[in-house]
């Protein structure tokens, strides 16, 4: 890469009925997940599928999903970037709303320039496996002013129905604090056939196909709704919704959550 870019309570609810009549599609579950009272941390990767530094960064991220809820309560997110797609390789993932926020990110860490592969926690860049985890622990250790509880069913095949409810257990008032949600996907295999991956088959894990935000949050305690279109190439089986409440003028996170989807769809959807 050029050197100056350098780049759950999972709650399953069956809707059992006897003889009434049915819709033409009827939800069959949700999945729910409550926050803890420490924080959860959030860890961001920025990549491409254009950058030949980045493969070993995506592996890294898989490799962590066993630990998840364990030994780490962490939310990842793969934001794909576009500014190597002129390089020969247009990252179908890539998003220039996901460029910029690295922009913002590299500027509120006084950076010169941003790169990738590229990891924040808790929006502070951090460099090496090691210091990546040790920020995430030291997240882990924190105590919450915030309780969040998330919803996610089916409004239909193709549609998500996303509830949070938002509550500030804390005397401050919330007048800085934002809400994003993101749709993500994991399991992605990619046959790269032009630029600096060429041959490769890569695997990805935590792309954030929609990130939906800000919401401003406005009372100590709110629900927000808010219905989300599947990608047309998303394996629904594959997808996680995650959520990620951040204080808008230090980026600091305040809490997030983050759940599977999987047992909302069938095999092969």
């Amino acid at each position: 890469m050029h050197r100056y870019f350098r780049k759950r309570i999972k709650t399953l609810s069956l809707l059992l009925s006897t003889l009434v009549i049915m819709p033409a599609f009827s939800s069959a579950a949700t999945v729910s997940v409550q926050s803890p009272e420490t924080v959860n941390a959030v860890l961001e990767l920025y990549t491409s599928e254009g950058c030949s530094s980045c493969p070993p960064a995506d592996r890294w991220l898989s490799s962590i999903k066993p630990l998840i809820g364990k030994e780490l309560a962490v939310v990842p997110l793969a934001f794909h970037v576009d500014y190597w797609n002129y390089l020969g390789w247009q990252d179908a993932y890539s998003n220039p709303a996901f460029t910029e926020r690295q922009r913002a990110l590299g500027q509120m860490n006084r950076q010169r320039t941003i790169y990738t592969p590229e990891f924040f926690v808790d929006n502070r860049e951090k460099r090496g496996n090691k210091n990546i985890l040790s920020a995430v622990k030291q997240n882990n250790r924190e105590k919450s002013d915030w309780n969040l509880k998330l919803d996610v069913g089916l409004a239909d095949p193709e549609n998500l129905v996303v509830t949070v409810a938002i509550e500030n257990i804390s005397d401050q008032q919330p007048d800085s604090t934002e809400l994003f949600i993101a749709l993500f996907e994991n399991n992605i295999q990619r046959e790269i056939k032009r630029g600096e991956n060429t041959g490769k088959r890569l695997q990805h894990d935590f792309v954030v196909r929609e990130w939906i935000g800000p919401v401003v949050i406005t009372a100590s305690k709110l629900t927000h709704q808010q219905e989300i279109k599947l990608p047309a190439d998303a394996k629904g089986i594959n997808t996680g919704l995650a959520t990620v409440l951040k204080d808008k003028h230090t980026g600091r996170n305040l809490q997030a959550l983050a759940v599977n989807l999987g047992d909302l769809f069938t095999p092969g959807d």
